[in-house]
């Protein structure tokens, strides 16, 4: 969890500290001198049996494309392309921060690109590939006799929005909305891109097995109906799903339709995660956002009544105009509404949103106080059956989100749309940022993914491994247990972070019992101020703006 440091009132007023937030800061200071030394003692770890380094890039970069991309090499050394840096389209969008998955709202960030972006141009031509004859088409051609499928999520953008929050940097622009029966065209070309990219992907995963899907955005139920049910149908003739697979579609209550929800649960999807964040209108007209309370609770009984047993509620902290007092009413509300699983967020004020071009003058909870909400929440929601399993998640036994789990967990996932992320095959990758390059590209099918719309392309070495391993496992209350840090990596985590903890665990902010390191709610609150002084260095995934 990102700590805001943000303040309301005066200048002056902004630099006094709470007594618990200058107690915290000083537990900080105080263990910020003592930095483990991790490629050290990893290297004197090194298991004998480690698996062969990832081979290094050829110069022209070809080998640092994903399979599943283009990978036809130059004509001249002149013309050699790095596709984590160079696109072959020269009037491709060159801001390229990509997306946080972390989040319950597995949504992408805004770069604030010109409207005008958002219409198709025309890109440079790439150059087309021979079918790619390596991967049957067929499951059971591609698995040798009693193997397994493997396991893989797949999440899908939707890059649209009814109206834009104030507080959201994600990817997605409400400049192209659906009004009465006609469909924007832009919104059909998107369809049909994501379609094709479902399927350019469907081919190379015919080992795998989906057992998560989560269509997030921007708000997928912008979408009008049609395209959206035909998005999930399209899930369903792609990729081989598990028969319990969990199927998630985010949604605005400002966007809820019985007939829509109906269909959706008929078509598969079997959970729903609805924006409420507040349960008083004047908090939500402070957010800007375009729902009610009652909106939301006409919402959440439509879906009762369509047949979700499975859905989440999320909700904000520290938030303009809240109190503890008004954040509790709002815990209050939505434990009444019964839902199996709630998420509870700090608010993020982002550089680049309408917030963030006016934060000095937000009036927001002070620190002490959003500190406040937090630990109260957690003990709230304990006390009426959510148990927190995540930093900002709880939920009822057995109705933990699966989807999100396999991130922290490090497992395989796919995205599909711009923006999104993947981590496949012990490589992350992401997609521009360009609605229009990602339509035009994809408006027809090819062979594999245009290498044009290829962002970032890295493989996970060892260190990269063990940061995001810390990272990702130091988000869950049941955090980092040694003996699996051991079958991973082949080294002590006791001798090698065991010193660097001991201080944290001293001060409350983390436990160490059974083999097992967790933060407490205390150190979950200041987790990446911990975890900056517990790992030497900055990450890629960090680089890439894919903490929360």
């Amino acid at each position: 969890m990102k700590k805001n440091r943000k303040k309301n009132g005066t200048p002056a007023e902004i630099t006094e500290k709470g007594e618990t937030t200058q107690e915290m800061e000083a537990i900080m200071d105080a263990a910020s001198d003592d930095t483990a030394e991790i490629e050290l003692l990893l290297d004197n770890n090194a298991p004998t049996d480690e698996p062969e380094a990832p081979k290094a890039p050829d110069e022209d970069g070809i080998d640092d494309v994903p399979d599943a991309f283009e990978q036809a090499a130059p004509a001249d050394e002149a013309a050699a392309v790095d596709p984590m840096t160079q696109t072959s389209d020269p009037d491709a969008d060159a801001n390229t921060q990509p997306v946080d998955n972390t989040a319950e709202d597995t949504t992408v960030p805004d770069d604030g690109e010109d409207d005008d972006e958002l219409q198709p141009t025309e890109p440079a031509p790439d150059e087309e590939l021979p079918e790619d004859n390596s991967v049957s088409s067929s499951p059971e051609a591609s698995l040798s006799d009693g193997a397994e499928y493997k396991k893989l999520g797949l999440y899908l953008h939707i890059p649209f929005c009814k109206s834009k929050c104030a507080y959201c940097d994600f990817y997605s622009s409400d400049k192209i909305v659906c009004s009465g029966r006609k469909i924007p065209e832009e919104m059909k070309l998107y369809c049909t891109a994501l379609k094709n990219n479902m399927r350019i992907i469907s081919e190379r995963t015919t080992q795998y097995n989906v057992d998560t899907v989560f269509i997030g955005g921007g708000t997928p139920t912008a979408l009008p109906p049609k395209l959206l049910l035909d998005i999930v149908k399209e899930v369903e003739n792609d990729f081989y799903l598990d028969d319990d697979c969990e199927f998630t579609v985010e949604m605005n209550p400002a966007t809820a339709d019985a007939r829509l929800l109906k269909k959706l649960r008929r078509a598969g999807v079997n959970r729903l995660s609805i924006g409420l964040q507040s349960a008083h209108n004047h908090e939500l007209a402070a957010l800007s956002r375009i729902h009610t309370t009652g909106d939301f609770t006409e919402c959440f009984q439509m879906a009762r009544e369509a047949g979700f047993d499975n859905i989440n509620i999320d909700v904000m902290f520290g938030i303009p105009e809240q109190t503890k007092q008004t954040f509790m009413e709002t815990l209050e509300f939505v434990v009444s509404m019964k839902p199996e699983h709630i998420s509870m967020y700090n608010l993020r004020i982002e550089d680049g949103t309408p917030f963030g071009e006016k934060k000095h003058m937000l009036p927001l909870p002070d620190e002490d106080t959003e500190c406040a909400m937090y630990f109260d929440g957690i003990a709230y929601l304990a006390s009426q059956g959510y148990h927190q399993y995540e930093i900002s998640n709880f939920a009822r036994d057995g109705y933990e989100c699966r989807h999100n789990m396999r991130y922290w967990l490090g497992e395989e996932y796919i995205g599909c749309g711009p923006a999104a992320h993947s981590y496949f095959g012990g490589r992350r990758f992401s997609l521009r940022r360009s609605l229009a390059q990602y339509c035009k590209l994809l408006e027809t099918k090819g062979t594999s993914l245009p290498s044009s719309l290829l962002d970032e392309s890295y493989v996970i070495d060892r260190r990269e491994e063990v940061a995001e391993y810390l990272m990702l496992r130091l988000r869950l209350c049941s955090g980092i247990d040694t003996e699996d840090f051991r079958a991973r990596f082949g080294a002590d985590f006791d001798e090698i972070f065991g010193r660097k903890l001991a201080v944290y665990i001293k001060h409350g902010l983390m436990t160490h019992e059974n083999g097992h390191y967790a933060f407490t709610p205390q150190g979950m609150f200041v987790s990446n101020q911990i975890l900056s002084n517990i790992i030497p260095f900055e990450t890629k995934y960090e680089k890439s703006g894919k903490t929360s």
